[in-house]
């Protein structure tokens, strides 16, 4: 994310992208970030506006406080001689997100990064924000689909074919051809399972592009008024009561905080 040793300095912008990306406060852009108190706290202020990232005394967490009562919590690594700071991610939730393919891995994370970076479930969105795409980026999302479809097909087509022929000349005594064979399709399958992993890094990345681009025309698409008070939160949690709302099926709207919350459930207004 960003260096603790480098706010105020050459990592402040890092710093600024990261809140708006994460938390939505825009007024970052025009705020004063000095470091007070020998060090062990960063203070983000304008007349209006304050947040306090603070180092705890191990230097292993950073929490965050922002005026409006949100509050994170990140972890500290010394790196090199300098404290940088990351996301906390848990290792259990890593582990979620590693497949035993590398093709697996791939789409796994095309649908992790909107989850990541915006909060929204990339597979349920997914099938909606293509309808407020463009005609022209929809026509090359399919090419591009098709493209790994075909090297995935032909994959599994060159491995059948390497067990069938194999198995056909072993039987009737031509074990060298059976190798020789088996070796080739073999390769052949290789081939284009590394060509289907590189067309879906392409893919992948276009469909990042579409949530980045599009995702601000899906809001306005779907709010219809329902929505209109989650437009002051942050971004994540915008997308997150959106999803609560639409994929459950009875929800209540807190009228204090505008947020969504299955109806029986607990709810605190944050």
């Amino acid at each position: 994310m960003f260096s603790w040793d480098e706010v105020p300095g050459n990592d402040s912008e890092r710093l600024i992208k990261f809140l708006k990306q994460e938390f939505g406060i825009s007024w970052v852009e025009t705020a004063k970030i000095e470091k007070i108190d020998n060090g062990r706290n960063i203070r983000v202020t304008t007349e209006k506006n304050y947040l306090s990232l603070g180092l705890n005394n191990e230097k292993t967490k950073i929490n965050l406080k922002i005026d409006d009562g949100i509050s994170a919590e990140f972890i500290v690594k010394n790196e090199n001689g300098k404290l940088n700071i990351y996301e906390n991610k848990k290792d259990e939730d890593l582990k979620e997100l590693i497949l035993p393919t590398e093709l697996g891995n791939v789409f796994k994370s095309m649908m992790t990064y909107p989850k990541m970076k915006y909060g929204m479930s990339g597979v349920f969105f997914w099938s909606r924000i293509q309808f407020v795409v463009s005609s022209e980026n929809k026509t090359t999302l399919d090419k591009m689909r098709a493209f790994v479809d075909m090297f995935v097909e032909l994959t599994w087509i060159f491995v059948f074919a390497a067990i069938a022929y194999s198995i056909v000349f072993a039987y009737n005594g031509e074990y060298l051809y059976s190798f020789v064979l088996l070796v080739i399709f073999i390769l052949f399958s290789l081939g284009c399972y590394n060509m289907a992993v590189q067309s879906a890094l392409d893919f992948g990345s276009y469909v990042r592009s579409i949530f980045d681009l599009y995702r601000g025309d899906l809001y306005e698409k779907i709010k219809h008024g329902q929505f209109n008070e989650l437009k002051s939160l942050p971004e994540k949690e915008k997308w997150k009561n959106i999803f609560n709302c639409l994929w459950f099926y009875n929800t209540v709207q807190c009228p204090k905080c505008s947020r969504f919350y299955e109806r029986g459930a607990e709810h605190k207004c944050e």
